[in-house]
């Protein structure tokens, strides 16, 4: 029980610290290059790695890959789709090659506009242990491969269908982003005079130790109808803030920031500290561990765009991914590991970078502890309405500042941020259940994965599925929220058989969680209304 409640508790205690800590530190931007032949000069490939299916919507793809470059024209950029496929029994068929000729058919069309797009096939390689075909390593495996080709000039694994590859092979930095990642005007412009700085300024005589440059993200509802998830989650601009420094603990008290998969890195660099660091097979979430060895700054004054997940369902799809990668990460914690030919190293990883995958897990399971305590408290019987309502600021906290901040926002002009609020509030805790559930479901997969069956450690989806729409009625939601409900009803029994005086205090948390398969199914559901006008001038800059 006493563990459990610290578990429960360090939710607090480090907003608690982060806040003090945030405060005391005035966020600043970060120091970047100011000499245009430098930056008109530096040779940029803005990639997209992506997974290809049958009825991806290819269109939809080389329009977004052009709206970045007419958003970006003011660098020396090229604009390149990496894609490959997902598993499957044979290497290609004749689908898939049908696929890549419309693909490339479209960007040929784009190339007479302008001849910046290259197109970029990794072919599947045969997996012996898990016995299908597949792309190694997923998204890291392409990027590898890619820096190998602009290193070497040559590659095995990759072909060039599209576009020249002595330009592929002249960029000397990568933008990553992903297939729904918006760039507004300027963007790579910011990302590049970061991380093209000279190592040492003629008037500093510090150095810089990142070869990473990591933007600030937001997440916005996209150019589609919105549901009702996305009304509450994504962000709706309050005008002038998108070009200021924002908080971010890690980058402003340690001056390292956390590496989440977009933004630019320096090619050589990367490759450099990245040679024969990680394992095959094993690290499912390898963004956090890549920013540590390489160094990453996060640019908390430069803003990507992602759309917003659909659903309650689609995020919890997303996160049980995440919390897999989270666990299969612990390994790294450990004074030694296993390097990518398998012998056995010393990890080089430096204490703060271990403590962040320390509080990627401590986050994980903070959920379960928290439904555990509320339980052992309905059962204890022992200062159950005190320890119950105290229960409500402990699961809570960032919902409760949102919901507070929301009234000064108000009076800004956004008259809807209050209900947003209380929807929030009202979704968190409504679905705590379901999320300690999801949660300890990731959380017990990667460990036996990890530890039994040393298989399908990779597994992994798409973006544009987690996104895709979900089912909305309320019996596929009943459904797919069984093992919820299943809890419920024998936390309810262990209370009446147990502790019957414990009901009273247990109801409305119990009957909470059992309007999650509705909330579930209505925040999947399609707006009727049409978008705000700051909704509107959002999904916009996505296109930008």
């Amino acid at each position: 029980m006493l563990l459990v409640s610290a578990i429960a508790a360090s939710h607090v205690v480090v907003m608690v610290v982060n806040a003090i800590a945030l405060r005391l530190v005035v966020p600043l931007p970060i120091a970047r290059a100011s000499d245009t032949v430098l930056l008109m000069e530096a040779s940029v490939l803005v990639v997209v790695p992506v997974l290809l299916f049958a009825d991806t919507d290819l269109d939809a793809l080389v329009e977004a890959q052009f709206a970045r470059y007419s958003a970006n024209r003011d660098v020396n950029a090229s604009y390149c789709l990496l894609v490959d496929f997902s598993d499957a029994s044979e290497r290609i068929s004749a689908a898939e090659c049908r696929v890549l000729g419309d693909l490339a058919a479209l960007l040929v069309d784009r190339n007479r506009i302008a001849p910046v797009f290259s197109l970029v096939f990794r072919s599947r390689t045969f997996n012996e242990y898990e016995g299908t075909w597949q792309g190694w390593e997923r998204k890291r495996g392409k990027l590898e491969q890619l820096n190998q080709l602009i290193i070497s000039g040559r590659s095995d694994a990759l072909e060039v269908l599209v576009g020249a590859q002595a330009d592929i092979c002249a960029a000397r930095y990568i933008v990553v982003a992903d297939a729904d990642t918006g760039m507004p005007k300027g963007t790579v412009r910011a990302l590049i005079a970061i991380v093209a700085r000279p190592l040492r300024d003629a008037a500093s005589t510090t150095r810089r130790e990142f070869g990473i440059v990591q933007p600030r993200m937001r997440q916005v509802a996209g150019d589609g109808p919105m549901t009702n998830y996305q009304w509450i989650y994504a962000s709706v601009p309050m005008g002038g803030a998108a070009s200021a420094p924002t908080a971010d603990l890690f980058q402003d008290v340690f001056g390292a920031g956390s590496f989440y998969g977009k933004g630019v890195y320096d090619v050589d660099a990367f490759s450099a500290a990245m040679q024969g660091r990680i394992p095959d097979g094993l690290l499912l979430s390898h963004d956090l561990i890549e920013g540590e060895f390489v160094g990453c700054a996060t640019a908390s004054d430069v803003e990507m765009h992602e759309v917003c997940i659909a659903s309650h369902e689609a995020e919890m799809r997303r996160r049980h991914r995440w919390i897999r990668g989270d666990w299969q990460s612990l390994p790294w914690l450990l004074d030694h590991v296993r390097d990518q030919k398998g012998a056995v190293v010393r990890n080089k990883l430096s204490s703060l970078s271990r403590w962040k995958i320390f509080d990627n897990v401590r986050r994980s399971v903070t959920t379960i502890a928290l439904v555990c305590m509320l339980a052992s408290v309905w059962l204890a019987g022992n200062c159950i309405a005190i320890l119950s309502l105290a229960m409500v600021g402990l699961v809570m906290p960032g919902e409760i500042v949102a919901l507070a901040q929301s009234l000064r926002k108000r009076r800004c002009g956004d008259p809807s941020c209050i209900s947003r609020a209380w929807c929030t509030l009202a979704f968190r805790a409504c679905f705590l259940l379901d999320e300690a559930v999801v949660h300890a479901s990731a959380a017990a997969t990667a460990s036996y994965r990890m530890l039994v069956t040393h298989r399908n450690l990779l597994e992994w989806s798409p973006a544009s599925l987690r996104r895709s729409p979900s089912p909305t009625s309320l019996w596929s939601r009943t459904v797919g929220m069984r093992h919820s409900l299943g809890v419920i009803v024998l936390l309810g029994v262990a209370v009446a058989w147990l502790r019957p005086t414990g009901l009273l205090f247990a109801a409305p948390w119990l009957f909470c969680w059992s309007c999650a398969p509705w909330l579930s199914a209505w925040s999947g559901r399609t707006r009727t209304f049409s978008h705000s006008k700051e909704a509107s001038d959002d999904t916009s800059s996505v296109q930008a």
